[in-house]
């Protein structure tokens, strides 16, 4: 009797050791990662509510635009350390939860849906609108995660997709718009926010 009294003691005991650990993980580890998420959603969010009252123009900065204009309260607090989740230089290096916003367009497509170049464009007649037309929001964890890192070494320099009268969203290249603007350490990249999606590796 005595030795299942014991054995049920270091059973309960084995139990809480669990739960705290368990609760000590989501507070120190997966809790952070949540809200990282969550902030960055809200960021993005804020340069959308920044297009529909724009007439689907996006800003070519962040600085001084979103916050001072009121389509975000204030940059939120970053959960990985002191300090805010802000834009930084596309050639700074990493901040964890700070991030680097980049922007490309506009894109310019015939009547057949074909994507042609702004150059090209002109030379037919084509009238095009000269604002942004699309976004990469590039966030920085806090260490090497090397999620994205082998998906943008190799789609660094991707053929175009065939035929080309494929919609012209499924002919934007993220990888190749981030890499021409941006000196990104890809390694430490655990986020890239598009033009309302996730990029993924």
């Amino acid at each position: 009797m005595r030795k299942y009294k014991r054995a049920l003691t270091w059973l309960v005991a084995i139990v809480l050791l669990l739960a705290i650990g368990a609760a000590a993980a989501w507070q120190f580890y997966f809790r952070p990662w949540q809200q990282f998420r969550a902030n960055a959603h809200m960021i993005q969010l804020a340069v959308e509510r920044f297009a529909v009252d724009t007439q689907g123009s996006y800003p070519t900065h962040l600085d001084g635009v979103l916050v001072e204009r009121g389509w975000l309260p204030a940059w939120p607090p970053s959960p990985f350390g002191p300090g805010t989740m802000h834009p930084i230089a596309p050639d700074a290096p990493p901040v964890p939860g700070c991030f680097v916003y980049i922007t490309g367009g506009p894109i310019v497509a015939d009547a057949s849906g074909n994507v042609i170049s702004p150059a090209d464009a002109k030379a037919q007649g084509f009238v095009y609108p000269m604002e942004v037309d699309h976004y990469a929001l590039v966030f920085y964890g806090p260490r090497h995660s090397r999620r994205y890192s082998g998906a943008a070494a190799s789609r660094a320099t991707p053929a175009r997709p065939e035929p080309a009268s494929q919609d012209w969203s499924e002919q934007l290249d993220y990888w190749n718009m981030i890499n021409s603007q941006a000196r990104i350490d890809w390694d430490r990249v655990a986020l890239v926010l598009t033009a309302g999606e996730e990029l993924t590796p």
